[in-house]
């Protein structure tokens, strides 16, 4: 096991951990995939679903093997530096962030497009840079301020995702119809294949959760290589 002294504090517990999880996944566009995949498939989209599921799984066994046996922070840029070298983790810093600026400029506007929708007052382009420079400017400040301060956020965060979500199952159960879960045919393999892509991507998400191991309590110690 490659394990080395970063003098970080660990205080990311297994809530922490948990929260940040949850919280990853549902800001990943759990309120607008499940549209794109049912007018893509209808009735049929548990098919992508359970694909998806079974990709996204075997993913995430390679980095809980490999997350136990390098317990520094650093995700999937350390795996790589240390399985391949330092260049192959030069280009893995580069594409995370790249991809990852490129994803959250395009959630924060996102944002503020939907709060337009309800106040067009926010369509302006000059007010858009404006709660950009705050959005960000104040994620940066927590981050600055240190791990303990960031988690409390996580956790505010997570709590204020799953109300609405608990809500919405508890007041739209009585709505749900038996006649909408009968699959009437199977679609064919390139489209599951089409559909699981797009599931796939935001799946993807949750192994940014790897980069907090230098901050947990507790290091992985379970190997899961005989179960792959």
């Amino acid at each position: 096991m490659k394990e080395t002294n970063e003098h970080l504090k660990r205080e990311v517990g297994v809530m922490g951990l948990s929260a940040n999880l949850v919280n990853i996944m549902i800001g990943a566009g759990i309120f607008a995939l499940p549209a794109i995949v049912a007018a893509g498939l209808g009735s049929s989209s548990i098919y992508a679903y359970l694909f998806c599921g079974l990709l996204i799984t075997l993913v995430m066994l390679c980095f809980a093997e490999i997350g136990s046996k390098v317990t520094t922070s650093g995700g999937a840029y350390t795996y790589i530096q240390s399985s391949f070298g330092p260049y192959f983790g030069f280009l893995t810093v580069i594409l995370f962030v790249l991809s990852a600026t490129s994803a959250d400029a395009a959630v924060a506007n996102a944002l503020v497009d939907i709060i337009g929708t309800i106040f067009p007052v926010f369509k302006s382009g000059t007010l858009k840079i404006f709660i950009f420079f705050i959005l960000f400017g104040t994620l940066a400040f927590i981050n600055v301020k240190g791990i303990r301060e960031g988690m409390f956020v996580v956790k505010t965060i997570t709590i204020t995702k799953l109300i609405p979500l608990l809500l919405l199952v508890i007041f739209s159960w009585g709505e749900v119809s038996l006649d909408h879960l009968v699959i009437n045919s199977v679609p064919a393999i390139e489209d599951i294949g089409k559909i699981s892509l797009i599931l796939f991507l935001p799946s993807k998400e949750r192994s940014r959760v790897y980069p907090l191991v230098g901050r947990l309590k507790i290091q992985p110690k379970i190997s899961l290589g005989p179960y792959l």
